[in-house]
């Protein structure tokens, strides 16, 4: 997943602050992380149609997301 400074919750010191970001818990087992919460919801509607072949809309993803 590249470099340390790029996982959520790990704080880069280059831009003086946390990164912070947001998780979805997939039933199967498969976190998915994004910083914002817009790239969190493109890989959940990526994730559930790939890997379960499901329609997640913005809204139910975000209803599963949480900060991290």
């Amino acid at each position: 997943m590249g470099s340390v400074a790029s996982e959520p919750g790990v704080t880069d010191p280059s831009q003086g602050g946390s990164d912070m970001g947001w998780v979805i818990k997939c039933d199967c087992g498969t976190p998915i992380r994004g910083r914002t919460d817009d790239e969190v919801v493109e890989k959940a509607r990526d994730h559930a149609k790939s890997k379960h072949s499901l329609t997640v809309t913005r809204e139910q993803a975000l209803a599963l997301a949480e900060r991290e």
